[in-house]
């Protein structure tokens, strides 16, 4: 790959790999089934989290310099569209919810989540979160989106077609910036390294407050 292999995203409809290269400004395509990298895709500016949307067959990536969301048909591996992303500063994290057709954009620069309607390419609200957000995750089932911090902030929201609204924040432990879920028992991981030695996962299951669905 390039310098600072970071974000990955795979494409099972073209069986490619996409690796974002933080420090090269690109993203190394990799075919899966020959184990060869077949392209390089400059971006022009450094590139944060990449993400794979089924509904559209496309590879989005955050280019945090030039403050946009890159859309790249993942049949040619072209650059397809680059949509602007008003209020952006290090927009980092990348979460594409393929129902509502929302891509998620964690801001590293200036602590916002910024919620994109990726039809309209125009953005329907922002957040703030946790300082120094990073790593998104999405409990389908459940409509529930997790935003983990650098500071170890954890934010959660509710997303429907009416609306993202903030369902609550929580300190989940130091450097808390890695998570995934567990879509069946409903469970978030979080991996963390300065808690003890070793270092230890933490596993959290949100708690529903009286009269939720």
């Amino acid at each position: 790959t390039g310098k600072y292999p970071d974000g990955i995203a795979y494409a099972p409809s073209a069986h490619k790999l996409y690796v974002s290269n933080v420090s090269e400004k690109s993203l190394t395509v990799i075919d899966v089934r020959s184990n060869k990298s077949v392209a390089t895709i400059a971006l022009g500016g450094t590139v944060g989290n990449t993400q794979y949307d089924a509904g559209t067959k496309r590879v989005f990536v955050n280019v945090q310099e030039t403050k946009e969301l890159v859309e790249i048909d993942t049949t040619t591996d072209a650059i397809v569209q680059r949509t602007g992303i008003p209020g952006a500063d290090g927009n980092h994290g990348l979460l594409i919810e393929p129902t509502l057709q929302l891509a998620f954009i964690a801001c590293e620069g200036n602590d916002l989540l910024i919620v994109l309607d990726l039809r309209t390419k125009k953005v329907l609200t922002q957040f703030h979160v946790g300082k120094g957000p990073d790593v998104l995750g999405y409990d389908a089932p459940q409509h529930r989106l997790y935003v983990a911090s650098e500071s170890g902030v954890v934010s959660v929201f509710n997303v429907s077609a009416a609306g993202v609204t903030l369902a609550g924040e929580g300190f989940v432990g130091p450097n808390a910036h890695t998570l995934a879920v567990d879509l069946s028992a409903h469970e978030v991981y979080f991996p963390l390294k300065e808690i003890g030695q070793p270092p230890i996962l933490r596993i959290m299951q949100p708690v529903l407050s009286k009269g939720s669905k």
